[in-house]
């Protein structure tokens, strides 16, 4: 994860979830240079260290080695409010580094590009709201709102931007939560970046597995992540985007209504219900877990105190309702449980505990409906593919694992007949048989259940087993599919002197 090229281009850094290894573009073994539990992007200096962005829960925002290992050095700390830096770059001339500041909670209100002189520790912020800052050699500095990057010319002297920015691509394919584009810039000129397959715009659908396709609500919206259907089948809870807030809502299909349930403040995300469908737990980016009562009376409440630079992302509770899964993402995401009872009128939460603890990414767990199983994604094979451990509560994980899919999965959903379990694979719904023996679990081969799923952000299956619900994204008539697209523009420095002539 994370990879980065050295300055002459011999090497790639990159981040295994616990560990920062550097590995020999000509061929060869990687080389292990220290163990790292957060690690939000890298670079090389001129005099070959490496700078590495990181953050809570650590006081450190960033850390510098040498390429060669050997003891570490907090470059910058975190500062009051601030929860990560990321993408770090040590200007020209050593005397200066440019960072992307991740606050709280966190969210376009809370990012800004800063630099940061290396002599004093003296920062400046360049631009708000923004992500993916570097400075080209080409005299500029170029950034990304959402698709779109923007370049201005930038004094190093002075470490300042000059003029006004200049809007120079609008497809540039981004992560919409972490506010990080993908491209790269060569120190030669070449820009490099993986063109956005278009709208964030989603509709939701109802999908069954005779492939039949039904629109759920008309107005388009930019859904993150998954959506939840009630106990009763009758609501359905979504993370909704608009602006710099992400809030969460409650979206009736009977009556084409909106009840919503935050009101900005926070990147909320993640919605799951509460059994008896009175109430929905989420996650508060940077705060923990928060529930709110489903028919929106009331304020959010925080679950958890005390837990600021902490992410937790809910996505299952158990059937009697007395326990909640989640993942928790520093370093390589990883599975926790909760108890969860009712108490003054709402819901609280007992103490975590880890049911797994790997050196892979383990997430989008689901509890069968007889709790005695955890259906979960891991990328342990190299890709993410589904799995099966036993559960018991107050319980790590123990024994064996059972593979479930066999090509690529993700989102595990149980069907309510206790016999069958779905998951994710490309845009196919698959379905997998399976049955108890003893304490072990016996799965079939995959079958596809449904197909043309196009949803990024997974799929909830109604109570009766009979359909699922998904986000799939707006696509305008007679467009093409780009989400695989990378484009190289040669001569990218050229053009922007000649847009943005650096000598005024």
């Amino acid at each position: 994860m994370n990879p980065f090229f050295s300055r002459d281009g011999q090497w790639v850094g990159y981040w295994s979830g616990t560990e920062l290894f550097k590995v020999p573009v000509d061929g060869g073994g990687a080389v292990r240079l220290l163990e790292l539990p957060v690690m939000t992007g890298g670079s090389w200096d001129d005099e070959g260290n490496l700078v590495i962005g990181s953050g809570a829960p650590s006081s450190t925002g960033v850390l510098r080695l040498s390429s060669t290992g050997g003891a570490v050095s907090p470059l910058l700390d975190l500062a009051s409010g601030e929860l990560f830096h990321t993408n770090p770059q040590i200007l020209p001339g050593g005397k200066a580094m440019l960072f992307q500041k991740v606050g709280t909670p966190p969210g376009p209100g809370t990012e800004t590009i800063d630099v940061v002189s290396l002599a004093d520790r003296s920062r400046r912020t360049l631009v708000r709201g923004v992500g993916s800052a570097r400075y080209l050699e080409s005299g500029h500095l170029v950034y990304t709102d959402k698709a779109k990057m923007f370049a201005m010319p930038f004094d190093l002297e002075r470490l300042e931007t000059r003029g006004t920015a200049v809007e120079v691509l609008d497809d540039v394919a981004y992560d919409s939560v972490a506010n990080l584009a993908q491209y790269d810039v060569s120190r030669t000129g070449t820009l490099v970046y993986r063109r956005s397959s278009g709208s964030p715009m989603s509709t939701l659908e109802w999908v069954d597995s005779t492939g039949k396709h039904e629109s759920l609500r008309a107005k388009p919206g930019a859904y993150v992540g998954t959506p939840r259907i009630s106990p009763d089948g009758k609501r359905i809870a979504l993370a909704l985007r608009d602006g710099a807030n992400q809030d969460i809502w409650v979206y009736e299909p009977q009556r084409d209504s909106m009840t919503r349930l935050t009101f900005g403040g926070r990147m909320f995300a993640l919605p799951v219900w509460s059994q008896d469908g009175q109430h929905v737990l989420f996650s508060a980016l940077g705060s923990g877990l928060y529930s709110s009562r489903a028919d929106g009376a009331g304020q959010p409440q925080a679950l958890e105190q005390d837990l600021i630079g902490s992410i937790r992302l809910p996505t299952s509770v158990t059937r009697d309702g007395t326990r909640l899964v989640y993942f928790q993402p520093d370093g390589n995401p990883q599975l926790w449980t909760v108890p969860i009872e009712r108490g003054g009128g709402g819901l609280k939460v007992g103490t975590p505990e880890r049911f797994l603890t790997t050196k892979f990414s383990d997430q989008d767990a689901a509890f069968s409906p007889d709790g005695r199983w955890i259906a979960y994604a891991s990328n342990e094979s190299g890709k993410f593919e589904v799995y099966v451990r036993a559960f018991a509560a107050g319980a790590p994980a123990a024994g064996e694992r059972w593979p479930i899919s066999n090509s690529g999965g993700g989102f595990p959903a149980w069907l309510p007949n206790g016999r069958e379990l779905l998951y994710q694979s490309g845009d196919q719904i698959m379905r997998v048989g399976y049955r108890v023996s003893g304490n072990s679990f016996v799965a079939e081969t995959p079958r596809v259940w449904a197909t043309n799923v196009r949803s990024d952000g997974g799929f909830d299956l109604a109570p009766d087993g009979g359909r699922i619900v998904a986000s799939v994204p707006v696509v305008a008539p007679g467009a093409q599919t780009r989400e695989h697209s990378v484009v190289f523009v040669l001569n990218f420095f050229d053009e922007l002197r000649r847009r943005l002539p650096v000598d005024r």
